[in-house]
């Protein structure tokens, strides 16, 4: 939550001094893969317990999952929504594949509930977020224009 807080915090600067604003939907395609790269980040340790409990299958199909509709998405969304459209296609799949899916079908292969696995990430999630906006907050303060 911290990193990708602080990628969405700091994103929009970092875009602003790089590039300037020449490309103005940098920002807004960086927030959407960042929410697909959640549940990778939030949930990395269901894919190592999958590995070890020889589940492989499991995370090979929702990476095929992953892929095909990324693409079908990205071929469909990108007639109407540009690239905009392709970062949605790519991160919609991502975020239910590797923060719902694979969670849960973890609990369900360790016979765990899996209302235990994902409520035990809320305290963390919470406490992160509060932080990040804590830094959302503090960016206010910034001058973009200042040289550092």
């Amino acid at each position: 939550v911290l990193t990708v807080g602080g990628l969405i915090t700091f994103a929009e600067l970092f875009i602003l001094r790089w590039i300037g604003d020449a490309y103005p939907d940098s920002y807004t395609i960086v927030c959407i893969r960042i929410f697909g790269l959640i549940g990778a980040f939030i949930f990395a340790a269901a894919n190592n317990v999958l590995y070890a409990i020889n589940k492989h299958s499991l995370i090979a199909k929702i990476t095929i999952f992953d892929g095909l509709f990324s693409f079908v998405g990205a071929v469909i969304l990108v007639q109407y929504m540009g690239i905009i459209g392709v970062a949605l296609a790519a991160t919609v799949p991502a975020l239910i594949g590797r923060a719902i899916v694979i969670p849960y079908l973890t609990a369900k292969e360790i016979q765990m509930s899996p209302g235990r696995v994902f409520g035990a990430c809320l305290p963390i999630v919470g406490l992160g977020t509060a932080i990040v906006a804590l830094e959302y907050w503090a960016m206010q303060f910034i001058d973009i224009e200042a040289r550092y």
